[in-house]
């Protein structure tokens, strides 16, 4: 039996999609379980804009920065932060 390798890595512009996706198809019971101010939550196209301005900012100059956690190699979530202060 192998055992299941995680790994965490910072997001890149490839992962927009997937983060669109899981933003925007989750039930709102579960999204308001993890704090989402749900009157806040923008539609597809608007995160997806949002997303890609922030991705090609200088990461110092980002509002949010954000991970990817991996099981294996495939994407099982991510995290953010924002406001980020970097230092």
């Amino acid at each position: 039996m192998s055992q299941e390798q995680l790994t965490v890595r910072e997001a890149t512009s490839d992962d927009i999609p997937a983060i669109v996706r899981y933003r925007v198809n989750s039930e709102d019971e579960y999204l308001h379980s993890l704090g989402v101010d749900l009157g806040k939550r923008p539609n597809a196209q608007s995160l997806t804009n949002v997303l890609r301005t922030e991705f090609a900012k200088p990461i110092k100059e980002r509002n949010a920065f954000c991970l990817i956690w991996e099981s294996d190699g495939t994407p099982i979530g991510y995290c953010n932060t924002n406001p980020t202060r970097f230092g």
